[in-house]
């Protein structure tokens, strides 16, 4: 498979410039704790978490919670309120979401652990599946399930992030038609192999769907998971 010119470009810039992480993001921990434990009590009850979670997080922070998600329904939905802060960020009505999503789905913990044991056992399509069907939570789209989904994943086999920001730019650049706002495993199992080739031998998948992200967030006017030397830029 012939790799886009535009991602042949993105790598080699990324490589010329040393092959840098991905910039961890500000984040208002306080925005995260509800005034009242009645507000929102199911994010609230993760209180000790998100004090405990660095003031700039970056994807390692979150990977180190995710690989423990397959061991108990706690841990899942621990690193599932992890990846909903590094995917939502500063937005205002994050902690609102996060909690609809585990107050309406009483088995939430439950189902996040056995995607997360799917998915470690199976891989990430399978993973994928089980998240998009019987594990499925109400009010969870692909673009976050694939960013708990990607947290929780092996380094070697991957889940990857399939949000706005990586289709928008893929299909702008690489000729995709990705939908990320459906839950599609056929669509997830091309984009995984469309990557997993575009990658050999340069980088990583993971790499290279950050670099993707990131190279769309920049093009955002005052988007946060912009690198900060873009948006001090004129």
């Amino acid at each position: 498979m012939t790799t886009p010119a535009a991602l042949v470009e993105l790598v080699d810039t990324w490589i010329s410039k040393g092959s840098p992480a991905q910039e961890p993001i500000r984040w208002n921990t306080e925005r995260w704790l509800p005034p009242s434990v009645d507000q929102y009590p199911y994010v609230a009850a993760h209180a000790g978490l998100i004090r405990g979670l660095p003031d700039r997080i970056g994807r390692p922070d979150v990977a180190a919670l995710g690989a423990f998600a397959a061991q108990s329904p706690e841990d899942a939905e621990r690193a599932f309120v992890a990846s909903m802060v590094w995917g939502f960020g500063r937005t205002g009505y994050a902690v609102y979401r996060t909690n609809r999503i585990l107050d309406d789905n009483p088995d939430a913990a439950v189902k996040l652990q056995h995607a997360a044991r799917v998915l470690a056992n199976d891989g990430p399509v399978e993973g994928y599946r089980a998240m998009a069907n019987e594990q499925h939570l109400k009010w969870l789209g692909p673009a976050f399930g694939t960013k708990y989904l990607g947290f929780c994943s092996c380094p070697d086999n991957p889940a990857l992030i399939l949000d706005a920001l990586v289709a928008t730019w893929l299909n702008e650049y690489c000729g995709t038609a990705l939908r990320p706002t459906r839950w599609s495993t056929a669509q997830y199992e091309r984009y995984l192999a469309n990557m997993a080739a575009w990658s050999a031998g340069r980088c990583t998948p993971t790499e290279l769907e950050t670099l993707v992200f990131v190279e769309e967030a920049s093009r955002r006017e005052g988007n946060q998971w912009a690198p900060r030397s873009t948006k001090e830029q004129p």
